[in-house]
């Protein structure tokens, strides 16, 4: 599950913004804003494995 770049870029500024302002839910905010993108990163990782093993080719 791995969406586009610009989509993570703006969950990832939308949650950080939320939370530095302190809006009303924002520890959960944060909260959900760390799991999407991590759950981004993770769905990555086989593609950025796949990558770095053909640069050592």
């Amino acid at each position: 599950m791995i969406h586009d770049p610009k989509t993570t870029m703006v969950v990832g500024t939308g949650g950080a913004t939320y939370t530095v302002l302190n809006l009303p839910w924002a520890g959960i905010a944060g909260f959900l804003t760390v799991l999407y993108l991590t759950i981004q990163i993770i769905g990555a990782l086989p593609k950025a494995r796949d990558a770095i093993k053909e640069l050592f080719k």
